[in-house]
């Protein structure tokens, strides 16, 4: 939300919509796993306050597998298929092997999407609304094609790294990652297992098993900076401000697994990642207070909407940000 404050924005009534839909709760503390605990227990007793992670996911069904990013097994987490399936069940129809590469439009209207299809041919699709919905890396990359400047000329990723060491069977690999979090303004700490850490610990002369890799997530709000080209290509920049926050939350991290008990010969970190872009298309530079582009009836739906970046799951805001134009196109219908 924080994100949208000086655009005039208003989204909170479709971000409680969207909160209810996705079934959004916090993670509850009767099923906080070993690490998760011990974690919790030593950033509490360095003075940080530790709360649980909102979640879209069903805990009733929940197994507690730690394999949430491989898509879940038991239907106890929400995702994107669940609109499209009630859409369907609507009458849309879903084309798939589409790839669209531009925006057709005539006297700064839009008449159309141009798509190669899985053999490589040309389609036209004809339309008077059109919703671009293609992510942060490739949204910019077809409104470029489309002939709209000022595209891509910042970016943000929600930049992450895990810190880790070796803790006995730690186990957190078959926790539910992220149960719990730090938080420290434009940036949190969370648990979280990567299986980069393991390898950077062997190489360290470290002897152990993936049950015995503890690890927490830092991710922090970078700046946005940083440009994409017509082709795809990214350029990031890291600004002192950034490195400043990087280091500022390793040591906290470091401190933490100190704590536990992790030997600081073991403490590694993978290398830096990002989690979430998106500001390529931002509000108030590439589209306006409806999401709308110059192209009349071209709409713009995902997180390069997002000026600047949240430093949090977007999720839920894309979501309000998809029921908003939802209700803008259908009152122009």
């Amino acid at each position: 939300m924080q994100q949208f404050e000086d655009k005039n924005l208003d989204i909170f009534e479709e971000l409680l919509e969207a909160s209810g839909e996705l079934n959004v709760r916090y993670f509850p503390r009767k099923l906080w796993g070993h690490s998760t605990e011990l974690i919790a227990k030593a950033s509490q007793e360095l003075g940080y306050i530790v709360e649980p992670m909102p979640k879209f996911i069903n805990f009733e069904k929940c197994r507690l597998c730690g394999k949430c990013v491989n898509g879940c097994l038991f239907d106890a987490k929400w995702d994107g298929t669940y609109f499209t399936d009630e859409a369907l069940e609507y009458g849309a129809e879903l084309i798939e092997d589409m790839n669209v590469f531009e925006i057709l439009h005539l006297n700064s209207q839009v008449i159309g999407v141009a798509a190669l299809n899985s053999n490589n041919e040309k389609q036209i699709f004809k339309a008077k609304k059109v919703i671009l919905s293609a992510g942060a890396l490739n949204t910019p990359v077809i409104l470029k094609n489309s002939g709209i400047e000022n595209v891509g000329n910042q970016i943000f990723f929600d930049i992450f790294t895990t810190i880790g060491g070796y803790l006995h069977d730690a186990n957190l690999k078959n926790e539910l990652m992220m149960g719990v979090k730090a938080e420290f303004g434009p940036y949190f700490l969370s648990p979280h297992y990567s299986m980069q850490l393991l390898p950077l610990m062997e190489k360290k002369g470290i002897k152990a098993s993936d049950n015995d890799v503890i690890g927490l997530m830092l991710k922090f709000a970078d700046t946005c900076i940083g440009t994409i080209d017509s082709r795809g290509h990214v350029e990031k920049t890291l600004t002192k401000v950034d490195v400043d926050l990087i280091k500022e939350g390793y040591k906290k991290a470091v401190d933490i697994l100190l704590k536990l008990g992790v030997p600081a010969e073991s403490v590694v970190a993978t290398s830096l990642k990002g989690a979430h872009p998106g500001g390529t298309a931002a509000v108030g530079e590439v589209v306006d207070n409806n999401f709308e582009s110059r192209i009349k009836g071209l709409y713009v739906c995902d997180a390069s909407v997002i000026p600047e970046a949240p430093g949090r799951p977007p999720i839920l805001t894309i979501v309000a940000i998809a029921k908003k134009v939802a209700k803008i196109v259908n009152q122009s219908i």
